[in-house]
């Protein structure tokens, strides 16, 4: 029971973990395109 609590519970902090850092990546690209969209127009 507490084994797979465990697993659990670092399952989850390991997708957040992943969630965190794909959102500090893709924010960075994000805000370029932003840069580049408002320059074209």
């Amino acid at each position: 029971m507490i084994g797979e609590e465990l697993e659990s519970k670092g399952q989850e902090i390991t997708q957040e973990f992943l969630n965190l850092r794909r959102d500090s990546y893709t924010k960075n690209w994000r805000e370029r395109f932003c840069i580049l969209l408002n320059d074209s127009l």
